[in-house]
């Protein structure tokens, strides 16, 4: 298909929900366009690479030693399918190696927005450019340590010529942003951060809708469309929630509100009042009345009756693993040959004398001696001692992955368990039983009734715990509570609700009605070290003490 020539082109407000909507682009094929309109593409966190020399826009390119590596497959496609026939603006959010495949395919395309592709590196402003682009990273003299929530958001324009990016603090953009260089072509903000997602413990970040709609109303008034990161809150259930890794892991929370546009559960926010206002005063009609909110409740306090010890429950498990060498989790031969992906890892083996234990632990390991807890293994802390045993004593070490990184330089060394020997007293220990504890479906089922012991004696933990919650019709959103404990995991009719800690920041859990029945709903709760008597639920969330971002 050809395009004529654009005339200046209207704004458009175009609102994101996640990546998951970014890639819905890739399996499509080019809308018809009106004469000033443009394609739009995003491409978001592609993990996958070509090779040097397996480039095939450019036959003759071979990717500089100053790049950071050959582009993705998948994005390379996606830039060539987006500039059929003449061109286009292409979105890169966080994709390793999308410098390259734009000296790749600098010939084909009118420009790029790249989104957070660290590190950009000194190198960045002298790799040769042809095209225009516009960058949204940290400054290049901000150190990956220093990399975390944004103070005040960025735009770098870098063009044909120039010596270094020059700043272009959001909100000041003005009538004649970019057109030295980009003419009538359309413009666009390929993501305008609304907040910002929180990592367990840290505070729950806040942007101010005093300060979101003065920086959208500039980029629109200055002839921009705008992509809104994040639209929709979202809730990243089940162990799907990612990570950072600059100076330390953070892993992020349960909860991915965001701080957005419309929060986590669907609910109206002062931002969305103010944005709503102000595209409206631009649509030259009244806007139709907004939607009803789905209903929230508090259902009464669920009091878990029964409770399963973590080694009782090893019995519903396949048969273990057994290697001479301890196996990170994606490499263990379990679920087909693929390894595991998510949950908790156990790995058991047995010593005879105590010692300094070390081992590199991805990311979090209680030392068990037996079932007695002796401490934490994790980023930080490498070492445990372990004291007196006498004869033959079984050491554990149940290890979380507490979530994947999910963009800078720590994406490519993200395995998880146990990570090459476990050392006592700088000798390697052997002959390893390995569990997989993902905590699936089938595994949940085979919990029997005869198997659950009552609460009132004292459980031993790690454990899971058993209740009820009675729902009347229709079932209703609910924000669930679990003050006093300290670390686990939700199940809610064996579905994985999602993780809760009381590190913080976030303290309940967004529970939708859709996955309640009418009538009795099984609560299963896996707690690491401390339960309390009740489960409560509430009508309005509680994600932690605020932090506001300027």
């Amino acid at each position: 298909m050809h395009w004529r020539k654009r005339r200046q082109p209207t704004p458009v407000f175009l609102p994101a929900g996640s990546s998951v909507q970014h890639r819905a682009f890739l399996g499509a094929r080019p809308m018809a366009l009106a004469p000033h309109c443009v394609p739009i593409l995003m491409v978001a966190q592609v993990p996958w690479r070509l090779g040097p020399g397996t480039l095939k826009c450019c036959p003759s390119f071979s990717p500089p030693a100053a790049s950071l590596a050959a582009p993705p497959l998948l994005t390379l496609h996606a830039i060539l399918w987006a500039l059929e026939g003449g061109g286009g603006w292409v979105g890169m959010e966080k994709v390793q190696g999308s410098l390259v495949a734009l000296q790749c395919c600098q010939d084909l395309c009118f420009g790029f927005c790249l989104l957070n592709t660290w590190p950009l590196g000194p190198s960045f402003p002298n790799q040769g450019w042809k095209l225009p682009m516009i960058t949204a990273h940290v400054p290049q003299e901000t150190t990956h340590a220093e990399v975390g929530p944004p103070s005040r958001s960025l735009c770098h324009a870098c063009w044909p010529g120039s010596e270094a990016p020059g700043p272009l603090p959001s909100g000041t953009l003005r009538p004649t942003w970019g057109e030295s260089w980009e003419g009538s072509r359309p413009k666009m903000v390929m993501e305008y951060w609304t907040g910002w997602f929180d990592s367990w413990g840290g505070p729950h970040y806040i942007l101010d809708s005093s300060e979101v709609l003065n920086t959208v109303s500039a980029i629109v008034e200055a002839g921009s469309s705008i992509n809104l990161y994040m639209f929709h809150g979202g809730t990243n259930f089940g162990f799907i929630g990612g990570a950072v890794h600059f100076q330390d892991y953070k892993p992020d929370v349960t909860s991915y509100d965001y701080d957005a546009v419309l929060t986590e559960a669907g609910d109206y926010t002062a931002k969305y009042t103010r944005l709503r206002e102000f595209f409206g005063s631009m649509s030259g009609a009244p806007l139709p009345v907004p939607p009803a909110l789905p209903p929230k409740t508090a259902y009464d306090p669920v009091t878990p009756a029964f409770y399963v010890s973590l080694w009782d429950a090893l019995s519903l498990l396949e048969l273990p693993v057994t290697s001479e060498h301890p196996v990170n989790m994606e490499n263990l031969p379990v679920n087909g040959g693929s390894g595991q992906s998510f949950g908790y890892t156990l790995y058991e083996t047995t010593i005879t004398s105590s010692g300094v234990l070390s081992a590199v632990v991805r990311d979090r390991g209680q030392v068990f001696l037996n079932t007695f807890l002796l401490g934490i293994l994790d980023y930080k802390t490498t070492t445990i001692i372990i004291p007196m045993v006498q004869g033959f004593t079984t050491l554990r070490i149940l290890v979380e992955n507490c979530g994947r990184v999910n963009y800078g330089d720590s994406i490519d060394q993200q395995r998880k368990g146990i990570i090459g020997n476990v050392y006592l007293n700088d000798s390697p220990l052997k002959k390893f039983k390995i569990y997989n504890l993902e905590m699936d479906r089938s595994f949940l089922r085979r919990f029997t009734g005869d198997m659950w012991k009552p609460v009132t004696e004292q459980p031993m933990f790690p454990a899971f715990f058993l209740g009820a919650l009675y729902v009347s019709d229709p079932p209703y959103d609910t924000f669930m509570k679990l003050e006093g404990w300290e670390k686990g995991v939700v199940f809610i009719n064996g579905q994985n609700l999602g993780r809760y800690w009381n590190i913080g920041p976030q303290e309940t859990l967004y529970l939708p009605g859709a996955w309640l029945d009418a009538g009795l709903n099984k609560i299963m709760v896996f707690e690491e070290k401390r339960a309390q008597q009740i489960i409560q639920f509430m009508d309005t969330p509680s994600l932690g003490q605020h932090k506001y971002l300027h």
